[in-house]
């Protein structure tokens, strides 16, 4: 199957694959006679801030989260489309377009922040913040969202994850992966502005939830790894299985997935 125009990005959840074209973000739903080449989206989805630039994606359970990184002089927000409840595509627009359920941002942006660069969700949403200041340095910031009890809203962050250990230029929240309790966020520039070799971070949500902390729960690092590696680049995780993409290992730029498990 393909979709016609280019897409920013893309995700999938069961039968529903969302495509972002930078300004808008197509959903298409898995037709009942199977996949096909589709040109025309089930629904669209928009934001209601002007110039939008839709980054990075991610969906589950008919959560949609939108990843814009420009948002106000580059801070960032990162947006929530909930599935209607009788399905995509029904909203009262014959359009089909739909403006976002929420707004999400960090209490503590600032210009140039990178808020949205990456986002990922189960359940709960995690947007990363690879820019964000702290301490007066640039060392990336994962912030996670749980939803109030009355349904999403514009809100800022439950959490905000941090490791004060980075050394200037860090990116924490170059990638983000999230499952159940367990968040991976990628730091591919290393905290070295002349190393780039990379390391990802390990949070697990607290008994009794997600709190601010500046303490990983594990760091994450390539045995074979190289100055300009960006180790951290990508993540994922399922189970108890970990994976993290190195854009370029050694110098040859092959590229290498790492592989963490118990």
């Amino acid at each position: 199957m393909k979709f016609s125009n280019g897409c920013v990005a893309a995700a999938v959840s069961g039968d529903t694959v969302v495509c972002s074209y930078a300004t808008a973000v197509g959903v298409y739903v898995k037709p009942k006679t199977g996949w096909k080449s589709i040109q025309t989206y089930d629904a669209l989805l928009v934001a209601t801030d002007p110039n939008p630039y839709f980054f990075s994606l991610g969906i589950d359970q008919g959560v949609v989260v939108v990843g814009d990184p420009y948002y106000n002089n580059l801070q960032g927000a990162a947006y929530l489309f909930v599935k209607p409840k009788k399905g995509w595509g029904i909203p009262s627009n014959i359009r089909r377009v739909q403006i976002q359920t929420a707004r999400l941002t960090a209490s503590d942006g600032q210009f140039a922040d990178g808020f949205g660069d990456s986002v990922a969700i189960w359940g709960d949403t995690v947007a990363g913040a690879p820019y964000s200041r702290h301490g007066g340095s640039i060392r990336g910031a994962a912030y996670v969202f749980v939803k109030p009890a009355g349904g999403w809203k514009d809100m800022t962050q439950t959490a905000e994850l941090t490791d004060p250990n980075l050394q200037y230029y860090g990116n924490l929240g170059s990638s983000i992966a999230v499952q159940r309790r367990t968040l991976v966020a990628g730091n591919s520039a290393g905290g070295d502005s002349t190393n780039f070799q990379g390391s990802a971070y390990v949070y697990v949500e607290p008994p009794g939830g997600w709190v601010d902390t500046t303490t990983p729960d594990a760091e994450l690092s390539a045995s074979d790894g190289q100055p300009h590696d960006y180790f951290g680049v990508s993540a994922g995780i399922s189970g108890t299985t970990i994976v993290i993409g190195s854009e370029h290992v050694f110098i040859n730029l092959t590229g290498a997935a790492y592989v963490f498990g118990p």
